[in-house]
């Protein structure tokens, strides 16, 4: 449950939640302005290596000083729980802007830039990041970067149990390789190394490293070169390769030596290269571009918190508005659940000091009212819906601003959802038409509405909610024609506001033709029909093409790597690239030695498997599983994990309770030999373009046998599709492949699929056991290991069906033998395994549910928690 206040902060929404910390967006009383607050969980309360981690964090951020870093403004505790306020940063994070693809080597030079300085004085200070990524890299509403985050910072002559573990502390896919290592005197230049990796991502809109593992990407990030930039873009620059190798260096002495001496050589290539040259709304348009949003997810009125909420994203609308490639937007503000008084301040600041050729957008995503004079209103968090007056937005106000206002070029979107508060004797009590032309008449400039329905989905008549609506898709068609250039029709570059409406228009009519439930209005003064022709993007695709002596760029950057090799220290390289290891057999069995010791400092560093947060930022969706040997796959089945050695994945594993899996007849013996091959062998089959989707409907495990005993090789999630590439030869089991390759078997009356099941190819099986009494030579000394400990919280969200509702909990041990057993309310639910476990407990009626965690470790440890879990919420 979201608290209402934190010390004297006002909390207005959540932003997000992971295993280390909750973040919540608050309104700080004292200055009048919006905060964003980070809460130490309730469940790692008694663990003290957190709590002072979170209060390092505050120390180390308050101690530097730079405008690119996120401040810090207060620390405290509530009911003993520490948190922290930080600056609210409003245009979202760079991870949210890389999933809609890669960015120009310009606005990449940009960031890393802005970023460079700041780093470098955060390493003056003595601190190195070690969890730099592009979810700590967040945006103001001016678009300029900071960086965030300082969690598991280290101060470089620190030594205490918080930074000399013994282990590997960050994030594996963003990690160097001396902090793979678990190498104690870190320095700037890891810092550097992974600045490095999320330039590649900028520039491809890929990470370098693509695996399945935590191990495997580890093992990338020591021994593989840094990949070719121009197979992921071929219209990148070879320049840009050479800085990104010296970036990325694997021995750090062949790094830059400071963030700013690597941005300096990005930015030479970046000027030399010249960019491809966008058309962009900055170079043509006379004044600038302001945009406000506001969305509207929560209401403390709880008839109007029955309203379906807003699905759409507006850190990805703020970001494509700002880009300087498509919407060219000089600031962008975010309103998320403000109050009335909050809402009616903003708009009327939006509106004043504008200039007659600045064109202004207001965009609004919630709902809105009519009330018993057809008055529009749009409403808010503190809406009451009995007072709709008094407590809403009225329309009339947001036309008086913007006829107030100098600008002559207004933009108004309102992706609401409607309702009606007039008592209706009709049994219809919804459908009433919604005129956004009387709402926004008056007398104004060139002004467009847009609204992304015409009549209204709920009657709040009778002090009830009635109707029902679907979520609105305009939000995500408007940024996708904006983003991707479709909505550029005529193909001249620019997107105008007619464009758009009308490609976002054609999108809900193709989705939704045999159910049109959202029906999109445009509305322009008759005596200023030339409005619509109001540019407000440019097609991002849409290229002037100047030459580029890529030749001679490149030249210049290697000729920067040779004078700077020269001036290093001559040393041995850290690893040579595998074609190397071959030619010379003793640097290959240091490899293999390296390899070992990497894979024991990584199983054992407990610190860098700090929650759900950082197993999010691993480029894997593979569960726990160990897998030893060889994975043999017909060529038909077109499977991207053939793997040889040893693979193993980290990620929280989620099993199905309600349902118990029925087992076939018994396949092959389990073999105890740790060197068996798990095989799955397609007897016939089509080619993979071939195959039929099924959709899961429950959470489900796949397993390398139809045997709900076997060994899981991952977990896919309620309505994720994979495609049905054969069945088993007994039972009712499919052979499937999940979007990421990875292929076994599942139960099939567990997915939505209506084939022919005889028709299917036959797969055959054949489980491993992973020996049990396999005991990790760094963990116990002889007989004595290490004591066992035990983590034990829940997972944030509500799986919610008609009579039950589920809330998965996930259960670590660590210390034993590194081998564990966990129980529920002593039934065992998982194990043996050297990972931790996850899966779900009921509620029929979202009472709490208390119960007792268990962990047995192969050495005979046991120990046991308590848990309370609450907040089955459906909202």
């Amino acid at each position: 449950m979201i608290p209402k206040t934190i010390g004297r902060y006002r909390i207005k929404a959540e932003l997000g939640r992971g295993g280390m910390s909750t973040v919540y967006l608050a309104h700080d009383p004292r200055f009048e302005r919006d905060v964003a607050i980070k809460l130490l969980p309730l469940e790692l309360l008694h663990q003290p290596t957190f709590r002072r981690r979170f209060e390092r964090e505050a120390k180390v951020v308050a101690s530097l000083d730079h405008p690119a870093i996120v401040p810090v403004y207060d620390f405290g505790e509530e009911d003993g729980q520490p948190f922290l306020v930080m600056r609210f940063m409003t245009g979202g994070s760079l991870g949210e802007r890389l999933k809609q693809g890669a960015i120009s080597v310009a606005e990449a030079s940009r960031i890393v830039t802005k970023l460079a300085p700041a780093l470098d004085e955060v390493h003056l200070h003595g601190v190195i990041h070690r969890d730099l990524k592009p979810s700590n890299i967040l945006f103001d509403q001016r678009n300029e970067p900071y960086i965030s985050d300082f969690g598991t910072a280290k101060l470089k002559h620190a030594h205490t149990k918080l930074t000399d573990t013994g282990g590997a502390v960050g994030t594996p896919a963003y990690m160097s390789p001396e902090q793979i290592q678990g190498e104690g005197e870190l320095d700037g230049r890891s810092d550097i190394y992974t600045l490095g990796i999320i330039l590649f991502e900028m520039l491809t809109g890929k990470h370098p490293y693509q695996t399945n593992t935590p191990i495997a990407v580890a093992v990338k990030h020591m021994f593989e070169p840094v990949p070719n930039l121009q197979e992921m873009e071929p219209s990148l620059p070879p320049a840009c390769q050479e800085v990104i190798v010296q970036a990325m260096a694997k021995q750090k002495e062949h790094r830059y030596r400071t963030a700013v001496e690597f941005a300096s050589a990005l930015q030479e290539v970046a000027k030399i290269v010249g960019d491809t040259h966008k058309l962009t709304l900055a170079e043509k348009a006379p004044g600038h571009r302001y945009a406000l949003i506001i969305a509207n997810y929560e209401y403390d009125d709880p008839t109007l918190a029955q309203l379906i909420k807003p699905t759409a994203n507006i850190h990805t609308l703020a970001y494509v508005l700002q880009n300087s490639a498509v919407g060219g937007f000089r600031e962008v503000n975010t309103l998320i659940n403000e109050s009335a008084d909050g809402v009616r301040r903003a708009i009327s600041q939006f509106f004043t000091d504008r200039n007659k050729d600045d064109l202004l957008l207001l965009y609004f995503m919630g709902h809105a009212a009519l009330g018993t004079r057809g008055q529009l209103y749009l409403t808010v968090k503190d809406t009451e819906h009995e007072l709709l007056r008094g407590t809403a937005i009225p329309a009339r106000f947001i036309a008086d601003e913007m006829d107030n206002s100098l600008s002559e070029q207004q933009i108004l979107v309102m992706d609401c959802y409607y309702s009606d508060t007039v008592p209706s004797e009709s049994s219809s009590t919804v459908g009433r038409d919604v005129n956004t032309s009387d709402a926004f008449a008056h007398n104004g400039f060139k002004r467009v509405v847009v609204t992304a329905n015409d009549s209204t989905q709920y009657n709040w008549a009778k002090g009830s909610i009635q109707g029902q609506a679907e979520p609105s898709l305009f939000t995500e068609h408007f940024v996708q024609g904006l983003l991707s250039g479709a909505a550029d029709t005529d193909h001249d570059g620019k997107i105008t506001i007619d464009d758009v409406f009308a490609y976002v228009k054609q999108q809900l009519t193709d989705a939704l033709s045999d159910k049109p439930s959202q029906v999109p209005r445009k509305w322009v003064p008759y005596a200023y029909q030339d409005a619509s022709d109001l540019v407000i993007a440019c097609n991002p695709n849409y290229e002037i093409v100047q030459i580029i002596d890529q030749e001679k760029a490149s030249s210049i950057a290697k000729a920067r790597i040779i004078e700077q090799q020269r001036e290093e220290q001559d040393e041995r390289p850290f690893l040579p690239p595998f074609s190397h290891l071959v030619k010379r057999p003793a640097l290959w069995l240091a490899g293999l030695a390296m390899l070992a010791t990497v894979i024991i400092v990584l199983l054992a560093g407990q610190p860098w498997r700090v929650g759900a947060e950082n197993l999010a930022d691993v480029t894997s969706t593979t569960p726990l599983t160990v897998i030893t040997g060889t994975k043999t796959v017909s060529a038909t089945a077109n499977l991207d994990d053939e793997l040889t050695g040893t693979a193993v994945s980290s990620q929280i594993t989620n099993t199905q309770t309600p349902t118990k899996e029925p087992t076939p007849s018994p396949t092959a013996t389990a073999s105890p030999t740790p060197t068996s091959s798990p095989t799955a062998t397609v007897v016939t089959g089509t080619a993979e373009a071939d195959h039929p989707t099924a959709t899961a409907l429950l959470s489900s495990s796949l397993y390398i046998s139809p045997d709900s005993d076997a060994q899981e090789v991952t977990f896919i999630s309620v309505g994720e599709q994979v495609a049905v590439l054969g069945r088993s030869e007994v039972g009712e089991w499919l052979y499937v492949q999940n979007e990421t390759g990875q292929a076994g078997f599942v139960y099939g009356p567990r997915l939505d699929w209506t084939g022919d099941f005889e028709a299917l190819a036959i797969v055959t099986g054949t489980a491993v056991a992973v020996p049990t009494t396999n005991t990790p030579s760094n963990v116990c000394a002889g007989t004595a290991c290490p004591p066992l400990t035990l983590t034990l919280y829940p997972l944030p969200g509500t799986r919610c069906e008609v009579a039950m509702k589920y809330r998965t909990v996930y259960m670590e041990g660590d210390g034993g033998n590194g081998r564990y057993t966990y129980y529920w309310n002593n039934q065992k639910v998982g194990g043996p395994t050297s990972e931790g476990f996850g899966f779900e407990v009921s509620s029929p009626d979202g009472s709490a549910v208390i119960g007792t965690g268990k962990v047995v470790s192969g050495d005979g440890q046991v120990i046991e928690k308590e848990l309370f879990v609450s907040d089955f919420s459906c909202n």
